[in-house]
């Protein structure tokens, strides 16, 4: 026998504190939410019909009853598969929303008058049904299918499947069946592909598991298990009237909530609905002009389950020539929602008057729609500059926008922006200096532009380009500007001219320009000064080293340098003063490249010398540390070398045979401890491999 639970279970918990589905309940609803408002604003897609929509088989003026209700997801992702959409429960709805803490959630429907629709018996003839909750409508199909998602959870699931507790639900149609008689409450929520209904036994972890989800813990629904989505659908007549009527109860006692979930804008027969959209007129966006913004004409159907092709009757008085050529089709793929068609009317420059152009289409197959886009003349927009030519250098100038045609009308004028900044009908101007002036003009389709007027007096214009330095021995271009002719004090007539002067020089230049039905005449000089190169000058702090410290200084001390490069020995630098390490070797020659303001430069060299010293030796270093922290012998000339390293016992710590190597303060892997060590050198250089030198002393190791 099913254990008995107690009804107060959750009954402290409201579903808009602990839960991630938000359920509205039927109680909760505004007293002018009824049953058939809940269906049409919520569970229909657009352009259904439906009417004697009904609750428990009551015609009810609002929603009072718990067991039906509204859910929504919100913004929270969750394993429902769902947004939103209405509930139908064995208990109070609130009770569905999660988490899943709880394997036994009950409350029975008793407040909603106990109403247990006799279809239910097709299904399960189990005596024994509680908790009924029914909502039934008439309704006309648009076309020969229509279908609605949903899902069934239960709080039966799992430890019921296979026992008599299987609580049940069905959706049955009633009405004309395309293949002959008639359909009398026939269940068409049944197991995809098959004749099976859907209930605890049917669908389970078990038994078509493909379609089931185990909701052990989850956080959004408290149903221990739930369908996948699953499609309702029945093959129609279109056009005649049908009834359907979804039910569910509790088998077998009243414990254990069981619902249905049915998907927002889910019932349809994928009627088209259409919207308009056009940049240039919101409000009446149907009426275009010519030369103007079309408009998108977007044709959308609730469900993309086939490729569909629908013809388009055209009609009107415009003709293809007012129109850029359309689809006569709306044209739907497999995976297709929505198939735009646009209308873009062409500028033909001749005066029809307002044509129309009219589109006559199924919408679904009991209904055809009529869309009429009306095309209105327009001319294209015109606009030049008014004015009066200024007579001397005080008189401003008004200038006058003129412009004709476009799209305007008595409630809508042209927009102007003159390239003064100004933006009405006229902008004013003065004579000096000289200037040239237009603006743009708007009307509602698009912008025109006028022509560009010169207003002033004619003053100077041979405009060289600037006054000029060079490095001695260099050329240089020079250039006029805005001239129609010119003249160089060189005799050159070019507008550019090639210039090589030994000293600085200035060059004039004679311009002439036609303008206003004269020769004007102007002049301009134009200078090249000559800049004498720097003098490259090295200081280096000291020029000799030694092996032992091989690092000196060079500083840039040039005479009228501002920038320099430095070429040591291939390695390049730019700052001043800089360090260099010079290498083992007698001598480096550096190089100094010195630069002024105008990159003219000059060189200088020096030379920097080594004194050999056979064999630098440290006296002490410190492993741990980032630097000094090895034993680092320099040596020139090297021919043998062997050195031998003691601590205080007399012990030998370190032997080694190449100079290159270094002792890291190691014996044998462990570090030596801190104090002196002894080092014995035997050594021959190049020039007198057999005399054997002896060099000893003491090291200090810190720590």
């Amino acid at each position: 026998m099913k254990r008995r639970v107690i009804f107060v279970i959750f009954v402290l918990f409201h579903l808009s504190v602990c839960s991630q589905i938000l359920i509205t309940c039927g109680s909760d609803f505004s007293r002018s939410w009824t049953p058939d408002s809940l269906v049409r604003n919520v569970l229909l897609a657009e352009g259904e019909e439906v009417f004697n929509v009904k609750y428990n088989g009551q015609d009810f003026n609002s929603i009072t009853c718990n067991a039906l209700g509204f859910f929504t997801t919100g913004s929270i992702q969750t394993n429902l598969g769902m947004h939103s959409g209405v509930i139908m429960s064995t208990g109070h709805v609130w009770q569905s929303g999660g988490p899943n803490n709880s394997a036994s959630v009950s409350s029975n429907a008793t407040i909603c008058n106990e109403y247990l629709d006799p279809s239910l018996s097709t299904i399960n003839n189990n005596p024994a049904k509680h908790d009924a909750s029914t909502l039934e409508l008439d309704f006309i199909p648009k076309s020969d299918t229509i279908r609605f998602k949903y899902v069934f959870g239960s709080e039966e699931y799992p430890e019921f499947v296979g026992g008599h507790y299987n609580d049940i639900f069905g959706f049955f149609i009633s009405g004309p069946n395309p293949s002959g008689g008639e359909y009398n409450n026939k269940n068409i929520a049944l197991i995809p592909d098959t004749n099976v209904v859907i209930s605890i036994n049917t669908i389970n972890h078990q038994t078509n598991s493909e379609y089931y989800i185990n909701n052990d813990g989850g956080s959004s629904i408290q149903y221990d298990g739930f369908t996948k989505v699953l499609t309702a659908k029945a093959v129609v007549v279109p056009c005649q009237t049908y009834h359907l009527k979804m039910s569910i109860c509790d088998i077998g006692d009243d414990n254990y909530n069981s619902a249905v979930f049915l998907e927002a804008e889910s019932f349809s027969s994928n009627t088209i609905y259409t919207n308009y959209v056009n940049p240039t007129d919101g409000n009446e966006p149907l009426h275009i002009y010519e030369g103007c913004y079309g408009v998108d004409i977007e044709f959308k159907r609730p469900n993309a389950d086939e490729g569909k092709m629908i013809p388009i009757e055209i009609a009107g008085t415009a003709g293809n020539g007012d129109y850029q050529p359309i689809n006569p089709n709306i044209v739907f793929s497999e995976t297709d929602t929505m198939y735009t068609i646009t209308i873009s009317p062409i500028m033909d420059g001749v005066e029809e008057g307002s044509e129309t152009l009219i589109l006559i289409y199924q919408i679904n197959q009991c209904q055809k729609d009529t869309i009429v886009v009306t095309i209105h003349d327009t001319e294209e927009m015109r606009a030049h500059i008014s004015y009066t030519p200024p007579i001397s250098e005080d008189t401003a100038v008004v200038l006058t926008a003129v412009v004709e045609n476009g799209y305007v009308n008595s409630e809508l004028d042209y927009s102007y922006l003159w390239n003064t900044g100004d933006i009405s009908k006229t902008a004013i101007v003065p004579t000096v200096p000289n200037g040239e002036y237009w603006f743009e003009v708007s009307d509602k389709c698009k912008k025109a532009y006028s022509d560009t007027v010169l207003i002033g007096v004619l003053r100077e214009f041979a405009f060289t380009i600037g006054d000029t330095s060079i490095c001695k021995g260099d050329s240089v271009n020079i250039s006029v500007l805005d001239a129609d002719y010119q003249l160089w004090s060189t005799g050159d007539t070019a507008a550019t001219i090639m210039v090589k002067p030994d000293t600085s020089e200035c060059y004039t230049i004679t311009a002439y320009k036609w303008w206003n039905n004269a020769l004007w005449e102007d002049k301009d000089t134009v200078c090249v000064e000559i800049k004498g190169n720097p003098t490259a000058l090295i200081e280096v702090r000291p020029d000799m080293v030694t092996t032992a410290n091989p690092i000196t200084t060079l500083v840039d001390v040039s005479i009228g340098g501002a920038t320099r490069l430095w070429d040591l020995n291939g390695e390049y630098r730019y700052e001043s003063p800089v360090q260099y390490t010079m290498p083992y070797t007698d001598s480096v020659e550096i190089k100094l490249i010195s630069y002024n303001d105008i990159m003219c430069s000059d060189t200088a060299f020096e030379t920097i010398y080594m004194i050999s010293e056979e064999l630098w030796i440290p006296n002490s270093f410190t492993p741990m540390a980032d630097n000094n922290n090895l034993f680092d012998i320099k040596a020139r000339n090297m021919y043998t070398y062997n050195i031998q390293i003691y601590n205080r016992s007399g012990e030998m710590v370190y032997e080694s045979n190449d100079i290159n190597n270094s002792w890291d303060g190691r014996y044998k892997g462990i570090m030596c401890a801190k104090g002196a060590y002894v080092y014995v050198i035997r050594y021959s250089n190049a020039s007198n491999p057999s005399d054997i030198k002896t060099r000893k002393g003491t090291v200090l190791l810190n720590m």
